[in-house]
């Protein structure tokens, strides 16, 4: 596992600004992508000795046999290479799963490397193979999903909030009307306590 990744599940990314999170999806998504290259150059590679192995020729029983044996043999290395790469693509969402932010900036830089390219840890260039590109696309749409939803999430989160900031300054607002209702009302009734009536005096109503 890369740095970057270890970082991804270790550390607080709430904690980081801005730069840092478009720092950290950089290399995240570098990472990520060279290990979907690898593998699906693994899936070509077991694809195309699959096609080898059907195209060849079959004559007498034991070439028969060969040809079978190779066929069966690239299919195996084939759906492994497939099996392995769906394995990735998982474990590689949750990296695109972490918060909303790093989720957005993962996407993007991700989005760009696919049509442009990324380059290896040689400096080299590399661009997705088909296999790796659709594969590719289907973390991308994973990662989208979850900043979408993310990002509903945390506006209805500060619309709540907000909410309960009118309610508790409405509460507060009640408060201190009552707050003087029994002010006055304690001076209306200390004047009256303070009131002694003369004999015969009559209070003015």
């Amino acid at each position: 596992m890369s740095n970057s990744l270890l970082v991804i599940d270790s550390a607080d990314l709430t904690k980081l600004d801005q730069k840092q999170v478009v720092s950290l999806a950089e290399q995240a998504s570098r990472e990520i992508l060279l290990k979907i290259n690898e593998a699906a150059i693994r899936i070509e590679k077991a694809k195309g000795e699959a096609q080898k192995a059907k195209t060849m020729k079959a004559g007498w029983f034991g070439k028969t046999t060969k040809k079978a044996d190779a066929t069966a043999d690239a299919l195996v290395r084939t759906n492994e290479a497939i099996a392995e790469m769906h394995a990735l693509i998982q474990e590689s969402v949750r990296y695109t799963q972490v918060n909303g932010q790093l989720s957005k900036a993962m996407h993007l830089r991700m989005s760009a490397m696919v049509v442009e390219g990324f380059r290896n840890r040689d400096g080299e260039l590399i661009h997705l193979n088909n296999a790796g590109e659709e594969f590719a696309q289907i973390l991308l749409e994973e990662a989208e999903t979850f900043a979408d939803k993310q990002f509903e999430i945390e506006t209805l989160q500060a619309r709540q909030a907000e909410e309960i900031r009118n309610v508790a300054h409405g509460s507060e607002k009640l408060a201190e009307k009552i707050g003087q209702d029994i002010e006055r009302l304690k001076q209306d009734n200390q004047k009256h306590v303070k009131w002694t009536p003369k004999f015969g005096q009559v209070p003015k109503l």
